[in-house]
């Protein structure tokens, strides 16, 4: 069965894919790295592309298993995946470990591929097991020098992926041949993937599942065909024997070893609409500043669940982190406050979803969706090949969500709002555009063209008022491509 056969049973992972297939298709020795967040889909790529391509020894670790018991899975694998019994000698540490494998990449054909995929890596090297050290001796001793040859090593916790792998200063440096961080799925994709499971939504429900959900892949799976986006969100969260129940915390369980100071960052600025500078986060969480904070919100930030977004023109480079994972931003606001009566909470999302507070709160999940899809929005401008700066601007209570600083001598000054039907702008909301545009301009001084840029979901009315002060209108339903 050649490659493109196999990976039409990935869906949305195109460039993924691509990258794996060249690897495959060489002969030169490859050692990758693969990481991004638990569920988003890493096991299952690597499994399904490289299954039926050569001799294929897969080795996940245990959280919080002993390096003994580590060794004795590796074990039984091995025996698993070359046809014998467990070794009578179990391998004493790694490097015996790791060295059986060496023997069996120096002993395959010459034309053959031996892939060896290290499922969880963070798991498997703990602290005291030399694993890393153990991989590092082996590969630039033996295995960098064996054609056919694929190493994958793989890792939900990114932080730890990135500092121990991808920038390791030690034996690995240098050394990958290709990293892939595999992120959640675009509009496109997620679209894709619910296709290919015969779930049909419109551009505008699909946008609003992915601000309730995310486009982790694990999330997406078996939902019901011929459901609306409410009944979806409420089999997701609320029923009786809803899949992302106890979700949240094994969510960061798998990440951080000790993640009750990350809670207690993710929570502050869940309650802030517009993000909190690190003097503010201090404040609110009774964290003391310094090395330490900064490493916790570096690891929140490469995991995906924060931004750092700079305010405009600000000298000192004074910026906010803002919380934009969308699975965190519901559970927090939604299923945190009902979660110790979810048995008992049939319909409970439809009635919510048709409340002034759900309105308030879709409008915050927009503006943190538009935050995360500014290439999208550059695109429908016809401005992809500019470069453009994201930054946020307020100023004694005015405040403008995102702005889009061109090097084209222009600025996006963007309106962003969710509203489940067409929107119409009003008098009061015109007045206030013109009041912001205004004040922008008196307190940057900005001598570049400015543009009054609306952003909605199920587009706008051209009334009146519309036409009076929006330069650019971007559909965010258009971002499917």
């Amino acid at each position: 069965m050649g490659t493109r056969a196999i990976s039409r049973s990935i869906v949305g992972r195109d460039k993924e894919i691509a990258i794996l297939e060249a690897l495959h298709d060489s002969q030169d020795p490859q050692l990758v790295a693969i990481y991004g967040r638990r569920r988003i889909g890493k096991t299952f790529l690597i499994r399904e592309f490289f299954r039926d391509k050569g001799i294929y020894f897969e080795l996940t670790g245990a959280k919080d298993a002993t390096t003994a018991t580590q060794l004795k899975n590796f074990n039984r694998v091995y025996a698993e995946t070359f046809g014998q019994r467990e070794l009578q000698k179990k391998p004493r540490d790694w490097y015996d470990a790791f060295d059986l494998l060496r023997k069996r990449a120096q002993g395959k054909p010459p034309k053959q591929k031996l892939i060896i995929f290290l499922d969880e890596l963070p798991w498997l090297a703990s602290p005291r097991s030399k694993l890393l050290s153990a991989l590092s001796y082996t590969w630039n001793r033996y295995l960098e020098r064996e054609n056919g040859v694929i190493v994958v090593v793989c890792g939900s916790a990114a932080s730890w992926m990135i500092k121990k792998v991808v920038k390791d200063r030690a034996g690995l440096y240098g050394r990958l041949t290709r990293r892939i961080h595999m992120l959640p799925f675009t509009l496109s994709e997620m679209r894709r993937f619910l296709e290919a499971q015969r779930v049909q939504l419109s551009a505008p429900q699909l946008i609003e599942l992915h601000m309730a959900v995310g486009g982790v892949a694990k999330y997406l799976a078996g939902l019901q065909p011929g459901h609306s986006v409410d009944q979806l969100i409420q089999a997701r969260y609320f029923d009786r024997d809803a899949p992302l129940k106890g979700e949240f915390h094994q969510l960061f369980r798998s990440l951080f070893d000790d993640y009750v100071n990350h809670l207690k960052i993710i929570e502050a600025l869940a309650g802030s609409r517009y993000g909190l500078s690190v003097e503010r986060i201090v404040k609110e969480t009774g964290l003391s500043g310094g090395g330490g904070l900064t490493d916790i919100l570096t690891e929140l930030k490469e995991s995906g669940f924060i931004t750092f977004v700079p305010q405009f023109n600000n000298r000192k480079k004074s910026g906010k982190y803002v919380l934009t994972d969308e699975f965190t931003l519901f559970y927090l606001k939604w299923v945190k406050p009902v979660e110790d009566g979810l048995d008992d909470l049939s319909g409970y999302w439809q009635r919510q979803a048709a409340s002034q507070e759900f309105r308030i709160w879709a409008g915050y999940a927009f503006e943190t969706f538009c935050l995360k899809n500014t290439a999208a929005i550059k695109r429908q401008l016809g401005i992809a090949g500019v470069t453009a700066t994201v930054s946020q601007w307020h100023d004694d209570g005015a405040q403008i969500d995102l702005v889009l600083d061109r090097a084209d001598g222009c600025i996006n000054l963007c309106e962003i709002k969710f509203h489940r039907a067409e929107y119409t702008m009003t008098q009061k909301d015109a007045q206030a555009i013109v009041r912001k545009r205004e004040r922008f301009l008196a307190g940057t001084k900005t001598r570049k063209a400015l543009f009054p840029t609306l952003i909605t979901v199920n587009g706008a009315a051209r009334n009146a008022h519309f036409n009076q002060v929006i330069v650019n209108h971007v559909e965010a339903e258009r971002f499917i491509e």
